[in-house]
């Protein structure tokens, strides 16, 4: 699974690619967004004090990236597909004693999502993430390499419409596999694989459109004018009939 991941940013690159190349068949929204994020771990005891307590703490941070928007079906113009590219600060804190240490883990993400529209404004939104990890930013050095350098996380998520150009949301990611993957020796010399703590990630951010191109709802025969379809091409939508 490991050797997998590795190429996740080069599969990303392809993916992404790909997609912005083929978007000619269908209408997309071009973004720019960045926002603030809290940032934590979970983990099975590996994080406690020394009173067996989990001693991590939520961490914030903040993100930016683009964000591109397509809708593929001409006839169902309520589901759309978003990928994301992004530059995430995730981590956590520590607490030893009475120092907290922050171990903050930077990400380039490419968020893989299918959004369904419920309402003009409101809409959700869910996939998958694909993470590689920059060069994490922590105080005990000799650990650093023990992080795993990418990562994968399931996303959920709300968008509220403001206007044409700018939307409110909001993602929680949850990572699937461990990101600390090293290797411990006991007091008898035995050699233990430690695979543990999971990301965990909410974020709160705002997106100003670039391009907005939306398919609209049918217009029925009876009142498909010129007068219509310029205003729906005026407003950035396009219709088909």
């Amino acid at each position: 699974t490991s050797a997998h991941l590795s190429k996740s940013p080069e599969l990303m690159c392809i993916v992404f690619l790909f997609l912005v190349l083929s978007s000619n068949s269908a209408k997309a929204q071009l973004g720019v967004f960045m926002g603030g994020n809290i940032s934590d771990v979970r983990h099975d005891k590996l994080l406690l004090n020394e009173n067996g307590i989990p001693n991590n703490k939520p961490l914030p941070g903040y993100f930016t990236g683009l964000s591109f928007q397509f809708y593929p079906f001409h006839s169902q113009d309520k589901i759309s597909f978003i990928i994301d590219v992004l530059f995430n600060k995730k981590g956590y804190k520590q607490q030893l004693l009475d120092t907290t240490f922050v171990r903050r883990l930077n990400y380039i993400s490419l968020p893989l999502q299918v959004n369904y529209d419920f309402t003009s404004r409101f809409s959700m939104n869910t996939g998958v993430e694909f993470s590689a990890l920059m060069l994490p930013i922590t105080v005990f050095k000799e650990y650093d390499n023990s992080y795993r350098q990418s990562d994968i996380s399931l996303t959920i998520g709300a968008n509220y419409r403001v206007s044409d150009e700018c939307n409110l949301f909001t993602r929680f990611n949850y990572g699937v596999y461990p990101i600390l993957d090293y290797y411990k020796i006991d007091n008898i010399g035995n050699i233990i694989p430690v695979k543990d703590i999971r990301n965990i990630n909410l974020m709160i951010g705002v997106k100003f459109n670039i391009i907005y191109e939306k398919i609209c709802r049918k217009i029925p025969h009876s009142i498909r004018t010129c007068a219509v379809v310029g205003l729906c091409q005026r407003r950035g939508v396009f219709c088909y009939h």
